[in-house]
């Protein structure tokens, strides 16, 4: 499963990519992911919650495909 999910972080758009690590991964607040990027403090938010949404539609996806 871990493999899947990291296989599956490598397919996501770049800049999600780059929000759910700093966040999820590294520990930082979106406040420091918005100063660290020049994004706005409710762009990471929005980009974290899209990259989840992406991730779980296509682990879901796989495990339907493996039953």
């Amino acid at each position: 499963m871990i493999v899947e999910l990291k296989l599956a972080i490598g397919r996501l758009k770049p800049f999600y990519q780059e929000v759910l690590i700093k966040i999820d991964f590294e520990g930082h607040s979106y406040k420091e992911v918005s100063l660290q990027t020049g994004i706005s403090e409710g762009t990471p938010m929005s980009r974290r919650h899209r990259a989840l949404a992406n991730l779980y539609k296509e682990l879901e996806q796989k495990k339907e495909n493996t039953n």
